[in-house]
């Protein structure tokens, strides 16, 4: 099982992504990251995402959870991003140029939460 990271939950792509990882049948949501400022942080990710509880609070420190994840998928801005590889490259995360497919954005995401 693939233990998968979503940075930039609380947007409209960040959800679609959290309902994919946590429902393919290959991968397991462990983390999920916003803004400090959303109003998202602490809540469930599945519950966000329109889907069951996950077990997956969002926080918002990246390095804090940086041990609970194979994979990160980011889907924030090009300056966070790079705050996000380097926190990943300190912890021996390895950089990769593979894509694994998890499935289309399921439909019924309420995108107007956090």
């Amino acid at each position: 099982m693939i233990r998968v990271a979503v940075v930039g939950a609380s947007g409209r792509m960040g959800l679609c992504l959290i309902k994919a990882a946590a429902l393919a049948s290959h991968t397991e949501l462990s983390v999920a990251v916003s803004r400090p400022d959303s109003t998202a942080l602490g809540k469930d990710a599945g519950e966000l995402a329109g889907i069951s509880t996950v077990g997956v609070k969002v926080v918002a420190d990246l390095a804090a959870v940086v041990d609970q994840f194979d994979v990160l998928i980011d889907f924030t801005r090009p300056d966070a991003s790079m705050d996000f590889i380097e926190i990943c490259r300190q912890a021996g995360k390895k950089n990769s140029d593979r894509h694994h497919r998890l499935q289309r954005c399921p439909k019924s995401v309420d995108h107007t939460s956090g």
